[in-house]
């Protein structure tokens, strides 16, 4: 095995690290979103909050009322069912934000289910650019203000807050400060 993973590393009679790193590691399956989260200036808390949702491992009401640990599947926004298929933007509430935050960034989409929706906001994100970067970014941090929301709900009862769209657009004002060029584009918006 040793001298197997040795002569896999050797290439042209020369050690290669990244060869020997993915014989150590072995392959995994390639992802459609990874780079949904790759240089996404948003906070490593919303990116794993992603991270669970591209997973289809949010512990919505749906999936933990099968442990028998909620009997109320209800969504706390509304009486449908919560699933992560209702909760990230097919929601009357939650997908008024995200509705909100596409209109800010001058985007016309109308929500759609979070497969669907995940699908579009990979195409719109493709690629280098400042309107791509700005979309990775909101997409990371409104799912992640929609799942906090939601917790609050759930877990704190605090049914009174506010929603607003706009305290997501300040995060993102200030996770973009470091970069100018996407600082410079979003002041634009």
């Amino acid at each position: 095995m040793q001298t197997e993973a040795w002569d896999s590393a050797c290439v042209n009679g020369r050690y290669v690290t990244g060869a020997m790193y993915k014989e150590v590691n072995g392959s995994r399956p390639n992802v459609s979103w990874k780079n949904l989260l790759r240089g996404n200036w948003a906070r490593p808390r919303a990116l794993f909050v992603l991270w669970l949702a591209c997973h289809n491992r949010l512990h919505t009401k749906d999936r933990v009322e099968r442990y028998g640990i909620v009997t109320d599947g209800k969504c706390s926004f509304c009486d449908v069912n919560e699933t992560c298929d209702h909760l990230l933007f097919q929601c009357k509430v939650t997908g008024g934000i995200w509705t909100q935050m596409l209109e800010w960034q001058r985007e016309n989409h109308t929500p759609q289910n979070w497969e669907a929706e995940l699908k579009w906001i990979l195409m719109a994100s493709k690629g280098k650019s400042q309107r791509a970067k700005l979309m990775r970014l909101c997409a990371a941090e409104t799912v992640y203000y929609v799942w906090m929301a939601r917790n609050k709900r759930v877990f704190q009862q605090e049914h009174g807050s506010a929603f607003n769209m706009l305290d997501i657009v300040e995060i993102i004002k200030e996770r973009v400060a470091l970069d100018n060029k996407l600082r410079t584009y979003v002041s634009t918006l």
